[in-house]
């Protein structure tokens, strides 16, 4: 496996060209802080997928052509993400957040550790014509995020989607698009409304007998300032033997007030 499960980064160790070589000996600080130069002068693969370009710097980077599935549900099933604003906490290279800024998004505020992700992700928004100023693009720990999209200078936000991307678990992310979604309702009166996207790799006993869904609603509603109601799961593609990667929609809204 090129990919260390226990690596947050998503780096792709121990691989070995074919035919030539990607580059010399890798220090450290090309890893965690490449520079402009670094970054011209490695290869980076691309492709089309949905219509959409992507690129990827295979040496630092992963790219799953499986979740080519989950993108296009993204164009075709959320008509309300077109002029309304999007989180996505796990980004990479911008594997869902280019469907959403295909789809008309009008912000989308991205959180990736590995700087060739997010680097990836931009060459991503540049060649897919995207407007750049609508891409926020953080290059850190989403610990950060609640701040972030607090200082981002936009006040009227419009947050109604939340991706939470991650394998073998997004568990980390939940309390923090919880702690997005209740800000944003601090900022106004109004009943908004928001679809978070649970990624996970899940045994099929657990979706046979409904537990994980059970599970999951369980935990988020320890805050119990709202309703979390599961509307769809999406499988994805298998990750293991009786594994699956999978897509729980959860569409989560305040409870009405006595």
């Amino acid at each position: 496996m090129p990919i260390t499960e226990s690596d947050t980064m998503r780096r792709p160790f121990h691989l070995y060209p074919l035919y030539g070589k990607f580059n010399g000996e890798l220090s450290k600080n090309y890893w965690l802080q490449p520079t402009h130069e670094d970054f011209e002068n490695v290869l980076w693969c691309h492709t089309v997928q949905n219509g959409i370009h992507q690129y990827w710097a295979p040496m630092f980077t992963m790219f799953s052509r499986g979740n080519i599935k989950e993108k296009k549900r993204i164009l075709d099933t959320f008509e309300e993400i077109e002029g309304n604003d999007v989180v996505d906490l796990y980004a990479g290279i911008g594997y869902f957040t280019l469907s959403y800024l295909k789809r008309n998004a009008r912000n989308c505020f991205c959180f990736e550790l590995n700087p060739w992700s997010t680097q990836a992700l931009k060459r991503g928004v540049t060649s897919n014509g995207f407007n750049s100023q609508s891409v926020h693009v953080y290059t850190e720990n989403n610990i950060n995020a609640l701040e972030r999209i607090k200082n981002s200078g936009i006040k009227d936000l419009r947050i109604r989607h939340i991706n939470l991307g991650l394998l073998p678990s997004s568990k980390d992310g939940w309390p923090i698009a919880q702690s997005i979604i209740h800000y944003q309702d601090s900022l106004s009166d109004e009943n908004h409304k928001v679809t978070l996207h649970i990624h996970e790799n899940v045994h099929t006993n657990q979706l046979h007998d409904g537990t994980f869904i059970e599970n999951t609603i369980g935990r988020l509603s320890v805050d119990n300032r709202y309703n979390y109601d599961a509307i769809h799961l999406e499988r994805i593609k298998t990750f293991a033997p009786d594994v699956w990667h999978v897509c729980l929609d959860i569409y989560v809204h305040q409870k009405l007030k006595n």
